[in-house]
């Protein structure tokens, strides 16, 4: 090998470097991104809840927030409750944002299953209230790498 070819070779090994350190760097941004994606999305899953549950039944947040016993608006509240569970949230993350217990997330869930099962229009609510979810949940969705 000359001189020439030495110089062109140590050129090239240095430009690989260059590209492999900005691949590496990007691929630390991408773990950045990807982990604060995966923090939010419960809060993501519960708002997008609190809102599609909110706005079907024309109520405030303060009502979903509240402790209220009556039916009007435990329903409204357990549906919230339900829709955030089937989106991945477990009961123990929904009942320290609400300030209650596991086991009463679980009770309101079985309880919105339960009444699916014995009222076709309540059925018939849920899955509505799903497909809203969904609507509401695509619109507001941020992808992290643009499709090709």
């Amino acid at each position: 090998m000359n001189d020439h070819e030495i110089q062109a070779e140590l050129e090239r090994l240095r430009a690989r470097r260059r590209a492999l350190t900005e691949l590496a760097a990007l691929r630390s941004e991408v773990a950045v991104l990807e982990q604060g994606r995966l923090f939010a999305q419960p809060q993501h899953i519960l708002k997008t809840a609190v809102e599609t549950v909110c706005n079907h039944f024309d109520i405030g947040i303060e009502v979903i927030m509240g402790r209220s016993k009556r039916q009007n608006l435990c329903v409204p509240r357990w549906l919230v409750f339900y829709l955030a569970h089937e989106k991945g949230m477990s009961c123990s993350e929904l009942g320290r944002l609400f300030d209650r217990n596991h086991s009463g997330i679980l009770y309101a869930v079985q309880s919105i299953l339960d009444k699916m099962d014995v009222e076709p229009e309540f059925k018939e609510l849920v899955q509505k209230l799903e497909q809203e979810y969904c609507v509401a949940n695509q619109s507001t969705v941020v992808p992290l790498t643009k499709s090709a």
